[in-house]
């Protein structure tokens, strides 16, 4: 659907968090990369023994459905043979609830959303700042025929950050700059 609003031009830009990937580069038209799509570990504030993915043996962990965590670890055969349980949400923050309760060892999700969460309750929740699974790459979307605007937005974003607005920016919402450096 979003593919579809380009093209009829009743949206002009997708900017949420959209992967750049080569089936969607042959219909849309894409900014430069402007952050890495991370998929990382969220623990209980003061937890310890979750370093990365395999520390994950014997434990529960949590993601949201249809999410690409939940993609990724439906695919590993570490997660479905050493993993005791993996719990699925409707949403990550009722993962995160979950993980504050003590009801799951970790939460598997998007870094800008666990970080998001976690600039919401700094005392609650950490981060294991280690990718589980495959990275891509977040850019912005354009209707394949428009070049212009895409040159413009892109001339913007490269000023900023340039003069380090996209830092403060990330800094703000996800409590780190987590964006991409040219």
């Amino acid at each position: 659907s979003k593919e579809a609003e380009l093209k009829s031009g009743r949206v002009n830009v997708l900017w949420n968090g959209l992967d750049i990937t080569d089936k969607r580069k042959e219909n849309m038209l894409f900014s430069d990369p402007y952050m890495d799509n991370r998929q990382i570990i969220f623990v209980k504030k003061g937890a310890t023994g979750i370093t990365d993915e395999q520390s994950l043996a014997g434990k529960t962990v949590g993601t949201q459905s249809a999410s690409t965590a939940e993609e990724y670890i439906d695919g590993s055969d570490f997660f479905k043979n050493k993993v005791k349980e993996v719990k699925k949400y409707s949403d990550f923050v009722s993962a995160f609830m979950d993980l504050e309760n003590g009801r799951v060892d970790a939460v598997i999700g998007d870094e800008i959303v666990g970080r998001y969460y976690m600039s919401k309750h700094p005392d609650t929740i950490d981060a294991v700042d280690v990718a589980v699974g495959p990275v891509s790459q977040f850019g912005i979307a354009f209707a394949k025929d428009n070049q212009k605007l895409r040159d413009d937005v892109q001339k913007v974003l490269d000023e900023m950050v340039k003069d380090g607005t996209v830092a403060k920016i990330s800094e703000k919402w996800f409590g780190k700059d987590i964006t991409l450096k040219k």
